[in-house]
């Protein structure tokens, strides 16, 4: 009975309406489900296994899309330089930079949370938190990119690499960014933490980890929202260009980025579907992302007129 009240509260609730009646964000959404499932069903709508070497021929190598001349049906966007089926390796490999960008965000929400909290609440951890993330803002993705990748390379070799180079890039990404999750929720709990309910909340005795997390969270999730949707795909951008610079996935684990690079050499050559294809993927998903991103921000913006 509860989650049908719930069910019929959603229905009717403004927020389904604008959405439904907001047609940017409405095909936004659906082009995203639309990748999403051709990325995580990819084992099962993709007409070939890139991770199979057993069924890649070489001499399939830089064969033009279906509709072109010297086509080949069995390959309907082309195959690259290795002979792989392009439709087939950009759906693992935008699988990949999901995986590595909603990984990501998830430990800068994380991080950034925790020290955005306790840098709110706590008035004695501020200054050094703050400096901290300070500090950490004048690194770059790329920067901590080099040095990890270095150190991991160095440790576990280009085989080991291959194994290990997913979560590296969400430890990488994730640590380079958090410092904006926990400016904005130390702001937030700023606004916050002088309220009449947190004062109630001291006031009966609770704990202060109980009011951060139950009473002060709850209230600065909305801006986490916001701020989550555009982290994602400047996440997926960002392993885009360590996989462009070499610091990303290896081959052999294509990415979107990483196919991107991989027929970059061809481009002139003849065989540009080898980096267009996946190009214009990417940008496609980076789109609809921030597009949704936006409407979630104007939604959650208490200054817009929603009447």
């Amino acid at each position: 009975m509860q989650t049908r009240t719930r069910w019929q509260r959603f229905k009717q609730s403004y927020m389904l309406h604008n959405f439904l009646h907001d047609p940017v964000a409405l095909t936004s959404f659906i082009i995203l489900a639309v990748l999403f499932f051709g990325a995580f069903a990819a084992p099962i709508v993709a007409p070939h296994d890139p991770y199979d070497s057993t069924t890649i021929n070489i001499m399939d190598a830089q064969i033009a899309p279906a509709w072109t001349d010297g086509g080949d049906a069995k390959f309907l966007l082309g195959t690259d330089a290795q002979g792989r089926d392009i439709l087939s390796t950009m759906l693992y490999g935008m699988r990949v930079s999901i995986i590595i960008g909603v990984g990501a965000v998830c430990l800068q929400a994380f991080l950034g949370i925790v020290v955005g909290l306790l840098s709110g609440y706590v008035r004695k951890l501020d200054t050094i938190l703050m400096r901290i993330a300070d500090v950490q803002l004048s690194f770059s993705t790329y920067m901590v990119a080099i040095f990890i990748g270095a150190i991991v390379q160095t440790a576990f070799g280009v085989a080991g690499y291959d194994r290990v180079a997913v979560p590296l890039l969400i430890v990488i990404i994730g640590l380079a960014e958090w410092p904006q999750y926990a400016r904005t929720v130390r702001a937030s709990v700023l606004a916050e933490r002088r309220k009449e309910y947190v004062e109630a909340a001291r006031v009966i005795g609770l704990s202060r980890i109980r009011i951060m997390w139950r009473h002060i969270l709850p209230n600065t999730l909305s801006p986490v929202l916001v701020i989550s949707t555009v982290q994602v795909a400047n996440a997926i951008m960002s392993e885009a260009a360590l996989s462009f610079l070499g610091l990303g996935m290896p081959v052999t684990k294509p990415s979107l980025g990483s196919l991107i690079t991989a027929g970059f050499e061809y481009i002139f050559s003849g065989s540009w579907w080898i980096t267009i294809f996946p190009g214009v993927l990417l940008v496609t998903l980076i789109l609809v992302i921030n597009l949704l991103g936006d409407w979630v921000r104007d939604f959650l913006n208490p200054k817009l007129y929603k009447g």
